[in-house]
């Protein structure tokens, strides 16, 4: 029953590490509006609360990083490391039955994974946003560079319901 409970609880810290990693994106919808093509405005005054948001979510994914990982990466690479052999020797063995992975690309394998964790552990658990200026440009640089397409989205989705507004 312990490694059952065990197992259960590692992929449920798994996806929960996964939904912080990804609430970025969800923290920069509820914040901002669409401008399109992957673009998003901002009003000035909400940034310093989204960026307050983005903090409490990586704070909140670092803790839980750091629990799971509480002796740090190399005893949980020593610990994992059988798993993560017979898991790479499976995937393998789907596209070349009855091989194993040469030495070498395990311990490439390996040493990737240290890397990435040692990566999740020293920088942001979110992923970083960009910050872009939109403004109204009454020069023309070319014939065929549009000077309104970012104010036009904006004005146009200003006028649906205000993502911060309590109001039905």
């Amino acid at each position: 029953m312990g490694e059952l409970w065990k197992n259960f609880s590692h992929r449920l810290t798994l996806r929960v590490l996964e939904n912080k990693k990804k609430a970025g994106r969800r923290i920069l919808t509820q914040f901002s509006y669409p401008l399109g093509d992957e673009q998003r405005w901002m009003p000035e005054k909400v940034r310093p609360l989204f960026e307050k948001e983005l903090a409490r979510i990586n704070n909140e994914g670092r803790k839980l990083l750091n629990k799971a990982l509480s002796g740090g990466v190399d005893n949980f690479l020593k610990s994992r490391r059988e798993q993560v052999i017979n898991d790479a020797n499976l995937m393998y063995q789907e596209f070349h039955p009855g091989e194993v992975l040469p030495k070498e690309v395990i311990t490439k394998i390996l040493d990737d994974l240290k890397e990435r964790l040692n990566k999740a552990f020293a920088g942001k658990f979110i992923p970083e946003v960009n910050y872009n200026r939109i403004g109204f440009h009454l020069q023309r640089g070319s014939d065929w560079a549009s000077n309104w397409d970012q104010p036009l989205w904006c004005s146009r989705n200003l006028g649906k319901k205000c993502p911060f507004s309590t109001a039905p």
